[in-house]
């Protein structure tokens, strides 16, 4: 975006009208939040180019939410009552 960040996901809509499926990206999200496994997250987050995951409201339906914390290549950057900001690496800590 012209901030700079790199956008994972985006209003479905916006994106299908330039040409792009946003389905496929769509389900890496959700597999990011929703599969409970976070070691995978960690692997898919970093195959995206990302370096934070902001965990502020899940896709829905999430059945399994993955909790960011049971890997320690997630490091918490900020949190605030409505969000957690995650820091991802490679190697951990």
């Amino acid at each position: 975006d012209p901030a700079g960040r790199l956008r994972v996901g985006t209003f479905g809509p916006y994106v299908a009208n330039l040409g792009y499926d946003p389905d496929p990206r769509g389900e890496i999200v959700r597999e990011i939040y929703c599969d409970g496994d976070a070691a995978r997250a960690v692997d898919l987050v970093l195959g995206l180019g990302a370096s934070y995951v902001v965990d502020a409201g899940r896709p829905t339906p999430c059945a399994t939410p993955t909790d960011f914390a049971t890997d320690p290549r997630f490091r918490l950057a900020y949190e605030n009552p409505s969000l957690r900001v995650w820091l991802v690496s490679a190697t951990g800590p």
